[in-house]
């Protein structure tokens, strides 16, 4: 692999957004793959099961966007707080604002003062993401720094996914057979302290180093194997452990190897066949705007699946898993991006809560 500088003389980047807009609805899909109610093992439930980890990769590779965007370049602190940072503020406080009063006067939940303030601080479940990818802005600066080195970059990659996801997971999957042996592995681990490659930052900077190489089509190959590979063993690892009661986690969260190599191979796919340029000014203003709402549908959809459900009786089982689950996710995805389109229009306020 060779790297390549050709990318900063790019205003905008076309698989950034086109892959920006395949994630959200990998998002809106897997939050319409609820399965709880459901016998695990059914047919039904193995359905909902296969489209919900064939799309687990989705923020994962939101999080490799941003580094590709954020790292290697100049930003000020004053963009980083003043812009970035602070627009995730206020996204938050509004929306976290607007699910807790759906709450109180749509579903009707019984909350006194004090669990409104709760719940207002802590977001409506998906939200998670907020503060997540604000934790990463506020390292940028520092992780700038580490890649001006390519090889120390490249290092940093290999200590995130040998502490952030091949050690745990290793532990999680010894957690099986011995808890002896995974407190010792676990706690081996807790004892070297390098919580600066942990959690979602190997992500982060990952995006960056793919964005920046060039992928020999062998390479390129070999990485989409191991992303095939993963996605089965994210499918039948999951129906495995859920049969016999286990954590289906050890498979399916995003902080696994298998997730890992899912999303590498997807990053790796639209860099390589998604950055076409557009060829007409009208197409290519409708992929930025596009790509502009994917942050509002994102903190809009859930509102959309819970009055589709609440209000119109529809599910994930309304008919057929196989079929449904596609129509669902077209629905609030269409409906989650109308309402996004408008709030984008509106001045000044769309700018800062979408």
């Amino acid at each position: 692999m060779k790297f390549s500088n050709t990318q900063s003389s790019l205003k905008r980047t076309p698989y950034f957004d086109r892959l920006r807009i395949i994630a959200t609805i990998a998002v809106v899909t897997i939050h319409c793959c609820g399965k709880d109610t459901l016998a695990v093992g059914s047919f039904d439930w193995n359905v909902i099961n296969a489209y919900n980890c064939l799309v687990q990769w989705a923020v994962p590779v939101f999080v490799m966007i941003s580094g590709a965007l954020y790292l290697g370049k100049e930003i000020s602190f004053k963009k980083l707080f003043g812009k970035s940072i602070l627009r995730i503020g206020t996204a938050f406080l509004f929306w976290s604002v607007f699910y807790a009063l759906w709450r109180c006067f749509v579903t009707h939940e019984k909350h006194g003062a004090k669990e409104v303030l709760l719940t207002i601080i802590k977001g409506n479940y998906h939200m998670w993401f907020l503060f997540m990818i604000a934790g990463l802005y506020l390292i940028v600066p520092i992780l700038n720094k580490i890649v001006e080195n390519k090889k120390i970059a490249v290092y940093f990659v290999i200590l995130s996914f040998l502490f952030s996801f091949l050690f745990p997971q290793m532990i999680n999957v010894f957690g099986l057979k011995s808890t002896v042996l995974s407190n010792l592995a676990n706690d081996f681990i807790l004892k070297i302290h390098v919580e600066l490659v942990l959690g979602y930052s190997g992500y982060f900077v990952l995006g960056y180093l793919i964005n920046q190489t060039l992928i020999s089509k062998k390479t390129e190959y070999i990485i989409y194997a191991l992303g095939l590979c993963s996605t089965a063993a994210t499918v039948f690892g999951t129906v495995w452990l859920s049969s016999t009661n286990r954590p289906a986690s050890i498979f399916s969260d995003e902080l696994t190897v298998n997730i890992l190599l899912t999303s590498a191979a997807v990053f790796v796919f639209a860099k390589q066949h998604l950055n076409k340029p557009v060829k007409s000014d009208r197409s290519a203003s409708a992929l930025v705007f596009a790509s502009k709402c994917t942050l509002g549908i994102y903190l809009v959809h859930p509102l959309i699946l819970d009055s589709l459900k609440r209000f119109a009786g529809i599910t994930n089982l309304t008919f057929t898993p196989l079929v449904c689950v596609p129509v669902l996710v077209l629905s609030v995805y269409v409906l989650s991006f109308a309402v996004s389109a408008a709030i984008n229009k509106i001045p000044f306020l769309g700018k800062w809560i979408v």
